[in-house]
């Protein structure tokens, strides 16, 4: 597996620019709030999560998002299991406000991201940028397994930028603006590059206009 085509660099490069200092911190502050283990720090964290992820959409109920937050604080991961697929039927199984039930696929991978930043983030804008998306049509298992299979395509295509010269480039100077990252995991760092890609729309642009 490769590194991003010269394409995808020049996007990530210029969509540096887009990545607010306002959403860094934000994100800084998740991460604190996130080790606290009492209940005052954990109800923070869920507010300052709820706002930052915007969890009031997808006509998710508040039982919902109750679960979901269960499910969160609860959560261990073990390397080489997936972690999607208990999480996706868990809150499956809880109708939105209209009566229906829906997969999550963009929540549930942020509540997994929380955990441990190796593991990507999928909103329509990483949709958008890699051309994936989980199957629309079909069984639960079947949609599920789409998704669990682009989440693992997407850990290794990060996992290879991260040995790519031209991308760590493009990594060191998204640290130095912002040093509070120098820790921050790649696949993280991808992320926030990709969602300012997405905002902008650099990557609907003609590739002239791109090096404009």
């Amino acid at each position: 597996m490769n590194g991003p085509s010269a394409y995808q660099l020049d996007v990530l490069a210029q969509a540096m620019r887009g990545v607010a200092e306002s959403d860094v911190a934000a994100y800084q502050d998740l991460k604190r709030l996130f080790a606290e283990k009492d209940d005052a720090g954990r109800g923070e964290f869920r507010r300052a999560f709820e706002r930052y992820y915007g969890l009031y959409a997808g006509g998710v109920t508040q039982a919902w998002r109750d679960r979901y937050f269960e499910l969160l604080f609860g959560l261990t991961l073990t390397e080489g299991a997936d972690p999607y697929t208990p999480l996706l039927r868990s809150l499956y199984a809880i109708p939105r406000h209209k009566g229906d039930c829906a997969l999550q696929f963009s929540f549930v991978s942020k509540l997994v991201a929380m955990h441990d930043e190796r593991y990507p983030l999928y909103d329509r804008y990483v949709s958008g940028f890699f051309g994936i998306a989980p199957p629309a049509i079909g069984g639960l298992s079947f949609r599920i397994a789409g998704f669990v299979a682009h989440m693992q395509w997407l850990r290794q295509t990060y996992a290879a930028w991260a040995q790519d010269a031209a991308f760590q480039q493009v990594i060191a100077s998204l640290r130095d603006r912002y040093p509070c990252l120098q820790s921050a995991a790649v696949p993280r760092l991808a992320d926030m590059l990709v969602w300012a890609a997405g905002k902008s729309g650099l990557e609907c642009q003609p590739e002239t206009e791109q090096r404009a």
